[in-house]
């Protein structure tokens, strides 16, 4: 550890077991995720995707920090919300960084790190499953406690092929079927696709060893997690846009926040809000040359800001200059101020079960009410 800097702790349960088997090149570690990571050591794709990389790329870049797998008892410790438990509150000499992702934050932890901007002001509830954040509010200034940061881009991701050319003959989607509007996984949906003179492909990192990272062949993304623009997706990042720029591929995508935050042109992505204006939009790119182009240059520009070297950089950055100030004051601040902290917390997590449970009653009573 360098004598500037406090202990820097990533914490994983796994790490243990994973000491001498680490992927040596970070371009190259979703291959090993695959095929070592998940299903030989356990290490989810959520914690691969948050906690281990980026581990991985603040060591490569010589920033000092550590892997662990004994909860350390003081320092900074970065850990994703999955393995914090629910009472576990920090000690004096301890500051905990809640690597939050798309679940919902942790009542004690001093700092959480959030992967879409509109997550700064929204309150998810403490309570229930943490795998499925509600919304409890949205507030007018962001949360002091929430930083935003942008998801890492897929390791080894393949771009689209130059051999390829203006060819406009396959739209894929990328990710888990769970995470596609059901209107797009039936058989009746593919043969649309086809009406256009299009392929439609699934790119399912089970399907093959390259599903999530191979867009050589593909020349429009599609994602789409619903067509309800009452649901915002604010813990959701905007990964799939990201990768998409990198690959050099048009997108099409939801009506969601994460994107809607990234867009500065209508160069960025096609939004659309509906299966009609998808279909709408496939008919525009593929009567449209120019556009597809237009839109292949762009994202190619725009995803030098997403690159994993600038993310190393804001990675750094927040640890130098939020991380580590905050650590400074939590272990210098007074016994009763370091309480008062906790029972504010410990007051919120009370006042979110009361109101549960309030809510739970009426429910019960609407419902034999209308039996």
């Amino acid at each position: 550890m360098s004598e500037a800097l406090p202990p820097i702790y990533f914490y994983l349960p796994e790490s243990d077991r994973l000491r001498g088997h680490l992927p040596t090149d970070i371009e190259t570690s979703w291959q090993w995720q695959v095929t070592e990571g998940r299903p030989r050591f356990g290490v989810s794709e959520d914690e691969y995707a948050w906690n281990l990389q980026t581990y991985l790329r603040l060591k490569d870049s010589g920033f000092p920090c550590e892997m662990t797998a004994t909860f350390p008892t003081d320092g900074i410790v970065l850990t994703g919300r999955e393995h914090l438990p629910f009472d576990l509150r920090p000690n004096p000499k301890l500051l905990i960084i809640c690597l939050q992702a798309d679940k919902s934050p942790h009542p004690y932890a001093q700092l959480h790190v959030v992967q879409n901007p509109r997550a700064l002001y929204t309150e998810l509830t403490l309570h229930g499953d943490y795998h499925f954040p509600q919304v409890k509010r949205v507030a007018s200034q962001p949360f002091a406690d929430r930083y935003f940061m942008r998801h890492w881009t897929q390791p080894g991701l393949i771009p689209r092929s130059l051999d390829r050319g203006d060819c406009f003959e396959k739209a894929a989607y990328f990710g888990y079927g769970a995470f596609l509007t059901p209107e797009m996984i039936n058989g009746s949906w593919q043969a649309q696709v086809e009406a256009l003179g299009l392929q439609w492909q699934f790119k399912s990192r089970t399907q093959a060893l390259d599903g999530w990272t191979n867009y050589s062949d593909v020349d429009v993304v599609v994602a789409v997690r619903g067509f309800d623009r009452h649901v915002d997706y604010s813990w959701k990042p905007a990964t799939k846009l990201y990768n998409a720029w990198y690959a050099g591929v048009p997108a099409i995508l939801g009506c969601e926040s994460a994107y809607q935050a990234e867009r500065q042109s209508d160069l960025d992505y096609l939004e659309v809000t509906s299966l009609d204006e998808v279909v709408i939009a496939l008919k525009r790119l593929r009567d449209d040359p120019a556009l597809r182009q237009a839109m292949r240059e762009n994202g190619l520009r725009r995803a030098e800001a997403v690159k994993p070297a600038k993310t190393v950089e804001q990675w750094q950055t927040f640890l130098k200059t939020v991380a580590i100030p905050t650590y400074d004051r939590w272990r210098t601040a007074s016994t009763w101020g370091r309480q008062a902290f906790l029972q504010r917390r410990h007051f919120a997590v009370q006042a979110s079960a009361i109101k549960r449970f309030v809510n739970f009653k009426i429910e019960g009573i609407q419902r034999r009410l209308k039996g």
